[in-house]
């Protein structure tokens, strides 16, 4: 949690972790009571609660299943403490990549490097899936190599590496 009180208007940004494979409607109703939640529980009279939902660990890379705004009118925006609760909105966006099907390769599993960027045309080894400096890369090689999966690790929209 994290309240980034805007010209002296208490706002509550929330992030929480959601499983993969809810339905859009079953992760609309999670991110509903959060916002309800986080709302009646906060020690102030907030103008404005965010929640942040995630399916992958990183919560560094923006809300990665869904985005919600409880606000008057549904706008971060708009927020006042002073506004009545009956002009409040919760206004829910959802990231369609959350509701892709993602195949991981099992540990072990011999596969054949696919490039899948037109920026490139080859495909970066780095020590780490989150370190892209030049120090941490090990080698750039070729499309059609073949490779054996040592490991996996979730993005988000930014996919599975």
């Amino acid at each position: 949690m994290e309240r980034p009180d805007i010209a002296g208007v208490p706002r509550l940004v929330v992030q929480e972790r959601v499983p993969r494979g809810l339905t859009r409607e079953e992760l609309e109703q999670n991110v509903r009571h959060a916002l309800l939640h986080f709302y009646e529980s906060a020690p102030v009279r907030l103008g404005a609660v965010s929640v942040g939902a995630y399916a992958s660990e990183r919560l560094n890379m923006g809300a990665d299943a869904a985005l919600g705004e409880f606000a008057p009118g549904g706008q971060w925006g708009a927020a006042d403490p002073a506004v009545p609760l009956s002009a409040w909105q919760a206004k829910i966006s959802f990231e369609e990549h959350y509701f892709r099907t993602v195949e991981v390769l099992a540990k072990g599993t011999r596969a054949t490097l696919v490039l899948s960027s037109e920026f490139s045309n080859t495909i970066s080894l780095s020590r780490k899936a989150n370190q892209w400096l030049e120090e941490d890369i090990l080698a750039e090689l070729k499309p059609g190599v073949p490779v054996v999966v040592v490991g996996h690790e979730d993005f988000g929209k930014v996919g599975v590496r």
